[in-house]
Protein backbone atom coordinates (compact mmCIF):
# COMPACT_ATOMS: atom_id res chain seq x y z
CA UNK A 1 0.00 0.00 0.00
CA UNK A 2 1.79 3.43 -0.79
CA UNK A 3 1.45 6.13 1.44
CA UNK A 4 -1.31 8.06 -0.25
CA UNK A 5 -3.81 4.80 0.12
CA UNK A 6 -2.70 4.16 3.36
CA UNK A 7 -3.52 7.76 4.60
CA UNK A 8 -7.11 7.34 2.70
CA UNK A 9 -7.71 4.19 4.37
CA UNK A 10 -6.97 6.04 7.65
CA UNK A 11 -9.18 8.71 6.86
CA UNK A 12 -12.25 6.31 6.30
CA UNK A 13 -10.96 4.22 9.23
CA UNK A 14 -11.09 7.30 11.47
CA UNK A 15 -14.35 8.27 10.47
CA UNK A 16 -16.40 5.43 8.93
CA UNK A 17 -20.04 5.37 8.24
CA UNK A 18 -22.57 4.71 10.00
CA UNK A 19 -22.73 0.81 10.10
CA UNK A 20 -19.48 0.00 8.14
CA UNK A 21 -17.26 -2.62 8.98
CA UNK A 22 -13.92 -3.23 7.52
CA UNK A 23 -11.63 -5.86 7.40
CA UNK A 24 -8.11 -5.96 6.78
CA UNK A 25 -6.22 -8.98 6.19
CA UNK A 26 -2.41 -8.80 6.03
CA UNK A 27 -0.03 -11.41 6.67
CA UNK A 28 2.59 -8.40 6.99
CA UNK A 29 0.66 -6.23 9.45
CA UNK A 30 4.16 -4.68 10.77
CA UNK A 31 4.16 -2.96 7.57
CA UNK A 32 0.97 -1.06 7.61
CA UNK A 33 1.04 2.24 9.26
CA UNK A 34 1.26 2.13 12.99
CA UNK A 35 -1.52 4.54 12.47
CA UNK A 36 -3.91 2.18 10.57
CA UNK A 37 -2.95 -0.69 13.00
CA UNK A 38 -3.97 1.62 16.29
CA UNK A 39 -7.48 1.88 14.73
CA UNK A 40 -7.40 -1.82 14.31
CA UNK A 41 -8.48 -4.80 16.50
CA UNK A 42 -5.77 -8.11 15.59
CA UNK A 43 -6.95 -11.14 15.28
CA UNK A 44 -4.70 -13.65 14.60
CA UNK A 45 -5.59 -16.93 12.55
CA UNK A 46 -3.41 -19.94 12.98
CA UNK A 47 -3.75 -23.11 10.72
CA UNK A 48 -6.10 -26.01 11.19
CA UNK A 49 -4.39 -28.95 12.67
CA UNK A 50 -3.63 -31.37 9.99
CA UNK A 51 -6.00 -33.81 10.96
CA UNK A 52 -9.28 -31.74 10.99
CA UNK A 53 -7.97 -30.35 7.24
CA UNK A 54 -7.62 -33.94 6.14
CA UNK A 55 -11.28 -34.93 7.21
CA UNK A 56 -12.62 -31.44 6.04
CA UNK A 57 -10.92 -31.98 2.51
CA UNK A 58 -12.54 -35.55 2.10
CA UNK A 59 -15.88 -34.65 3.20
CA UNK A 60 -15.35 -31.73 0.45
CA UNK A 61 -15.49 -34.78 -2.16
CA UNK A 62 -11.53 -34.06 -2.46
CA UNK A 63 -8.64 -36.77 -2.62
CA UNK A 64 -5.97 -34.58 -1.85
CA UNK A 65 -3.44 -36.58 1.02
CA UNK A 66 -1.50 -35.93 3.79
CA UNK A 67 1.59 -35.46 1.65
CA UNK A 68 -0.09 -33.02 -0.59
CA UNK A 69 -1.61 -31.36 2.37
CA UNK A 70 1.88 -30.71 3.92
CA UNK A 71 3.01 -29.48 0.39
CA UNK A 72 0.50 -27.01 0.08
CA UNK A 73 1.82 -25.90 3.63
CA UNK A 74 -1.16 -27.48 5.30
CA UNK A 75 -3.37 -24.73 4.00
CA UNK A 76 -6.20 -26.56 3.00
CA UNK A 77 -8.17 -24.33 0.66
CA UNK A 78 -4.15 -24.98 -1.18
CA UNK A 79 -3.95 -27.99 -1.16
CA UNK A 80 -7.86 -28.37 -2.26
CA UNK A 81 -6.44 -26.31 -5.44
CA UNK A 82 -3.60 -28.89 -6.33
CA UNK A 83 -3.96 -29.76 -9.76
CA UNK A 84 -3.31 -33.56 -10.28
CA UNK A 85 -1.18 -33.48 -13.18
CA UNK A 86 0.84 -30.68 -11.32
CA UNK A 87 1.09 -33.24 -8.53
CA UNK A 88 2.48 -35.96 -10.75
CA UNK A 89 4.60 -33.98 -12.74
CA UNK A 90 6.54 -32.58 -9.32
CA UNK A 91 6.65 -36.06 -8.17
CA UNK A 92 9.00 -37.13 -11.69
CA UNK A 93 10.84 -34.07 -10.92
CA UNK A 94 11.82 -34.88 -7.81
CA UNK A 95 12.64 -38.67 -8.87
CA UNK A 96 14.77 -37.05 -11.41
CA UNK A 97 16.53 -34.98 -8.40
CA UNK A 98 17.31 -37.75 -6.44
CA UNK A 99 19.28 -39.43 -9.03
CA UNK A 100 23.27 -38.39 -9.22
CA UNK A 101 23.38 -39.50 -12.96
CA UNK A 102 20.43 -36.80 -14.24
CA UNK A 103 22.04 -33.80 -15.95
CA UNK A 104 21.13 -30.16 -15.13
CA UNK A 105 20.12 -30.29 -18.88
CA UNK A 106 17.42 -33.15 -18.60
CA UNK A 107 16.08 -31.51 -15.79
CA UNK A 108 15.63 -28.43 -17.32
CA UNK A 109 14.69 -30.36 -20.41
CA UNK A 110 11.65 -31.94 -18.14
CA UNK A 111 10.19 -28.55 -17.16
CA UNK A 112 10.78 -26.77 -20.44
CA UNK A 113 6.59 -26.99 -20.94
CA UNK A 114 6.41 -25.75 -17.24
CA UNK A 115 5.46 -22.22 -15.65
CA UNK A 116 8.80 -21.44 -14.15
CA UNK A 117 7.20 -20.03 -11.38
CA UNK A 118 5.82 -22.85 -10.28
CA UNK A 119 9.15 -24.82 -10.51
CA UNK A 120 10.64 -21.90 -8.47
CA UNK A 121 7.93 -22.53 -5.99
CA UNK A 122 8.81 -26.00 -5.63
CA UNK A 123 11.93 -25.88 -5.86
CA UNK A 124 12.36 -23.68 -2.55
CA UNK A 125 10.15 -26.63 -0.67
CA UNK A 126 12.59 -29.04 -1.73
CA UNK A 127 15.30 -26.67 -0.91
CA UNK A 128 14.02 -25.92 2.24
CA UNK A 129 13.29 -29.68 3.34
CA UNK A 130 16.96 -30.31 2.34
CA UNK A 131 18.02 -27.41 5.05
CA UNK A 132 16.56 -28.22 7.52
CA UNK A 133 17.39 -31.92 7.50
CA UNK A 134 21.06 -30.69 7.12
CA UNK A 135 20.49 -28.46 10.17
CA UNK A 136 18.68 -31.73 11.94
CA UNK A 137 15.63 -30.44 11.84
CA UNK A 138 12.44 -32.64 10.19
CA UNK A 139 10.59 -32.37 6.60
CA UNK A 140 7.85 -29.50 6.51
CA UNK A 141 6.81 -29.55 2.71
CA UNK A 142 7.99 -33.22 1.18
CA UNK A 143 6.49 -35.11 3.70
CA UNK A 144 6.49 -38.04 1.20
CA UNK A 145 10.21 -38.07 0.29
CA UNK A 146 11.55 -37.79 3.86
CA UNK A 147 14.29 -40.78 3.14
CA UNK A 148 15.43 -39.58 -0.24
CA UNK A 149 15.84 -35.78 0.98
CA UNK A 150 17.42 -37.57 3.97
CA UNK A 151 20.26 -38.83 2.20
CA UNK A 152 20.75 -35.91 -0.40
CA UNK A 153 21.14 -33.91 2.78
CA UNK A 154 23.98 -35.91 3.97
CA UNK A 155 25.91 -35.38 0.75
CA UNK A 156 25.20 -31.12 0.37
CA UNK A 157 26.97 -28.72 2.42
CA UNK A 158 24.12 -26.68 3.93
CA UNK A 159 26.65 -23.03 3.11
CA UNK A 160 25.94 -23.95 -0.21
CA UNK A 161 22.49 -25.17 0.38
CA UNK A 162 21.60 -22.00 1.93
CA UNK A 163 23.16 -19.74 -0.83
CA UNK A 164 21.04 -21.79 -3.62
CA UNK A 165 17.77 -21.41 -1.48
CA UNK A 166 18.72 -17.28 -1.70
CA UNK A 167 19.68 -17.44 -5.57
CA UNK A 168 16.42 -19.47 -5.83
CA UNK A 169 14.23 -16.71 -3.74
CA UNK A 170 15.62 -13.93 -6.50
CA UNK A 171 14.96 -16.13 -9.21
CA UNK A 172 11.34 -15.95 -7.99
CA UNK A 173 10.70 -12.54 -8.68
CA UNK A 174 11.44 -13.05 -12.06
CA UNK A 175 10.05 -16.59 -12.58
CA UNK A 176 6.69 -14.80 -13.88
CA UNK A 177 7.94 -12.90 -16.39
CA UNK A 178 11.64 -14.72 -17.18
CA UNK A 179 12.72 -13.83 -20.82
CA UNK A 180 13.88 -17.08 -21.69
CA UNK A 181 12.56 -19.89 -20.27
CA UNK A 182 14.76 -22.40 -21.08
CA UNK A 183 17.91 -20.39 -19.94
CA UNK A 184 16.24 -19.57 -17.07
CA UNK A 185 15.46 -23.26 -16.56
CA UNK A 186 19.50 -24.17 -16.97
CA UNK A 187 20.87 -20.99 -14.56
CA UNK A 188 18.38 -22.92 -12.19
CA UNK A 189 19.25 -26.41 -12.35
CA UNK A 190 23.26 -26.17 -13.11
CA UNK A 191 23.28 -24.04 -9.52
CA UNK A 192 21.71 -26.61 -7.79
CA UNK A 193 23.47 -29.65 -9.33
CA UNK A 194 26.81 -27.70 -8.22
CA UNK A 195 25.38 -27.76 -4.57
CA UNK A 196 26.59 -31.21 -3.88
Amino acid sequence: MNPGAANALLKSLEEPLAGVIFVLVSHQPSRLLATVRSRCHALAFSLPPRELSLRWLQEQGGKATAAELAFAGDAPLAAADLEVDQVEARRKLFGLLVQPATSALALADFCQRMQPVLVVDWMLKWTYDLIALASKGSVRYNIDQENRLGQLARSMPRLSLLRFYSALASMKAISEHPLNARLFFDDLFISYKEIG
